[in-house]
Formats: C-alpha cells, sequence, structure tokens
C-alpha cells in the first residue's frame, strides 16, 4: 500500500466518524466512536505519516489531538 493510499485510509476513516458525529441526536455517536478507532489504528500504525494525517485531520469534527496529543 502506498503512503498516499493510507493516508487516504485514514481521511476516510476520520470523515466518516465526523458524518456520524455530526448526528445532533446523538443516535449515530456509537458509529462515529467505531470510525473514529479506526482512524486512530491507522495513525498508530504508521509513525512516518503522522505529520501529514495530522494535517488531514484539521478537517474532522473530531480532535486527534485529543487522543493523540504531540509530544
Amino acid at each position: 500500500m502506498t503512503n498516499e493510499e493510507i493516508i487516504e485510509q485514514f481521511n476516510l476513516a476520520g470523515r466518516k466518524a465526523s458524518y456520524h458525529y455530526a448526528d445532533d441526536s446523538c443516535r449515530e455517536w456509537g458509529l462515529a466512536r467505531k470510525r473514529e478507532e479506526e482512524a486512530l489504528a491507522i495513525f498508530d500504525a504508521h509513525p512516518e505519516l503522522q505529520e501529514e494525517m495530522r494535517e488531514v485531520a484539521l478537517g474532522f469534527l473530531w480532535s486527534l489531538n485529543r487522543w493523540r496529543p504531540k509530544a
């Protein structure tokens, strides 16, 4: 898998989490958390791409820095 594909997987999981978090009724937040965990797993598995992923995550409705604060 290329770096671009890894970044795209992270972006897709993060955007899906954001979509579910946007549900004001909170009924979809369980789905959001699953997608958020998926994005975090991708982030953790690729330390060499974390700076790029942090830039991508700025567009999410959830905070990557909350779970993975920058040292």
